[in-house]
């Protein structure tokens, strides 16, 4: 494109413009004014004095103030909670405006939180891959982070469960088997190697069992009635460690009998169970952490489902591990495309 000379009157309404744009958004402003006057981008910013070392760069005391609110939302759960989640909590509380939603001011606040010397997630990254949706799936139960069953509290979805400050232990006993009188709260999850799309679901009962395990195998294959929920149909493989699901010869059989190879290995191996275990990871810090915001810290077991489904849903939005045609796309995108391409000789069965 030529450069072009601007008259008086292009350059008062450029500067105008550009004083009305919000932090973040100049570059997609001074774009659209080089298409609107014929001109290179370049020259928008000389007209608007905005180039070259004489543009200071300027600290908008708003945009830290705003990182400061979100940085304490994200403090009000025991080990902290997403940026991006507690921003949106704060404008729906009313501490933040609306403008704190742009896309823009996430990445912006997570830079100002670095130059406040407060701490940021680190990036996870995942070394396994398949070739397309339900070739591998992994599978892992782990007992919730943050809630615990009420005593004498009820059954079914009736349960009532309750936040817990001091998290569950890590290590230990914390999948075995509890005394009759007691019951913890246990999450069961699939994670897709190709996509990383998961499903998962929460369950009450003394511990980790075969039948718990079997019965949420059955519900996570079948296809679900909401259709924003693509995971479904017998894997090739279920990626599994040493726990009840492998060892009762009855969920055996049924794998078998479903031709599903099982792929065992010890728990805790970061190398092949890092996707599934991560997912447990992230469901204590994007959901789990999120529980701490409501007004009441007791919550049935049918709710605390619905509201997890609707968090799924929402997180496998998230970028797929997988692109499609070079394209990055969302989990749930990949899983749907790739799973059209698996062709007549490769087709995905649905579960009996």
């Amino acid at each position: 494109m030529a450069r072009s000379t601007l008259s008086a009157a292009a350059r008062e309404a450029i500067v105008e413009k550009l004083g009305q744009t919000p932090a973040g958004e100049r570059c997609a402003a001074v774009a659209e004014l080089a298409q609107t006057f014929d001109a290179h981008p370049a020259t928008i910013y000389r007209a608007a004095n905005l180039g070259g070392a004489r543009r200071p760069r300027k600290k908008d005391p708003d945009l830290r103030q705003w990182t400061r609110i979100a940085v304490a939302w994200t403090q009000r759960a025991p080990e902290g909670s997403p940026l991006d989640l507690a921003i949106e909590a704060a404008v729906a509380a009313g501490e933040l405006p609306e403008a704190a939603l742009r896309p823009s001011f996430v990445k912006t606040a997570e830079r100002i939180r670095r130059e406040l010397g407060l701490q940021a997630q680190p990036a996870r990254t995942h070394r396994l891959h398949a070739d397309y949706p339900m070739q591998a799936i992994l599978f892992d139960a782990s007992t919730s982070k943050r809630l615990v069953v009420d005593k004498n509290a009820g059954f079914g979805d009736a349960t009532r469960l309750k936040l817990h400050r001091k998290p569950t232990p890590s290590s230990g006993y914390k999948n075995k088997p509890l005394p009759a009188d007691r019951r913890r709260v246990i999450g069961y999850a699939l994670w897709d190697m190709c996509t990383g799309v998961v499903k998962s679901r929460y369950t009450v009962a003394r511990g980790e069992s075969a039948v718990d395990s079997i019965r949420f195998l059955c519900w996570a294959l079948a296809r679900a009635d909401d259709r924003r929920v693509v995971l479904h149909g017998v894997p090739d493989d279920l990626w599994v460690d040493q726990g009840s699901l492998i060892k009762a010869a009855v969920t055996r059989d049924l794998l078998e009998r479903l031709d599903i190879s099982t792929v065992v290995g010890p728990p805790y191996a970061k190398a092949r169970m890092g996707g599934v275990e991560g997912s447990h990871k992230t469901r204590f810090k994007r959901f789990e952490s999120t529980l701490f915001w409501r007004s009441s810290d007791a919550i049935t077991l049918g709710e605390l489902n619905a509201r997890l489904a609707e968090y799924e849903i929402r997180e496998n939005q998230r970028p797929s591990r997988t692109r499609v045609d070079g394209r990055l796309c969302s989990r749930t995108q990949a899983w749907v495309a790739l799973t059209n391409r698996r062709g007549a000789d490769n087709p995905l069965h649905e579960l009996p």
